[in-house]
Parts: structure tokens; sequence; C-alpha cells
């Protein structure tokens, strides 16, 4: 959000609170794309897998806070495997004898840190070239 505020304000774009209302049926992944293609013209996931494995991490986290790692909280796509299908995903399982959890493991927290990482770099760049379409001279350059 901050980034693109910061657009608004460089461009003379602002964007009005109410441009971040979430619709019903969208999430917060959704809203960004929206301000920013409809505000800027700037494609926030020009990479279709990183924004489905960017979505897979928002599960994840709503499953954690929301569910308390309770495995009901992810989508049926991420609960298919059981809980062979957890490793593969970088999800440890645990059971009691009437709950089943997921804890995100080493693995998968370094390759979503990587995933999100990227995904900011991507579209810090993108949004500063927007705010300032003139080239930044390097005082270097001749």
């Amino acid at each position: 959000m901050r980034m693109a505020e910061y657009v608004g304000v460089e461009t003379g774009d602002v964007i009005a609170p109410s441009q971040w209302k979430q619709k019903k049926g969208k999430n917060f992944l959704d809203v960004l794309e929206r301000v920013y293609s409809k505000k800027f013209g700037i494609q926030v996931f020009p990479d279709a897998l990183e924004r489905n494995q960017l979505d897979e991490l928002r599960e994840v986290r709503n499953a954690l806070i929301h569910y308390n790692g309770n495995i009901k909280g992810l989508p049926d796509s991420m609960r298919a495997g059981g809980p062979e299908g957890y490793a593969g995903q970088g999800l440890d399982y645990y059971t009691d004898l009437h709950e089943e959890f997921v804890i995100p493991n080493a693995d998968f927290l370094r390759r979503n840190l990587a995933l999100v990482d990227n995904i900011l770099s991507s579209l810090d760049d993108r949004a500063y070239a927007t705010a300032h379409p003139t080239a930044v001279k390097d005082r270097d350059s001749k």
C-alpha cells in the first residue's frame, strides 16, 4: 500500500482510501492488483506462478492465524495430498487425538521469504520508474 501511495503522491494521482476497499469474494492481493493496474498501469504480479505461490502463502498464513494451524484452514488443493503432501509443501504435520495441524518448516520459510523479496523488489523497481519516469542519472556517469 505504501508504495502505491508514494507513486500516487509523486504522480499527483493520489489514491482515495475507498479505493483500497476489499470487495466480496476478493482478497488483499486482488485489491493490490486492482489499484496498481487502474491507477498506474502497473501489473503487480507479472508472473502468474509467483502470484499463485503468494496466494498459497496467504492461505497458510490464514490457517495459522485464524485456525491455529489446523488443516481445516487450508484450501482443499493444499490438503489433497494428506500428510505426505504437506511435507512436499514445506509444512510439518502434527496430530493429536482430535485435530490435525501444520507448521511451516525452515525450507518453507526460506522459499517464501525469497518469493516475497523477489516480488517486492520487482514491484518497487516498477513503481519507482512510474513515479519518476525520467531516468535518474548516476552521478558517476557522464
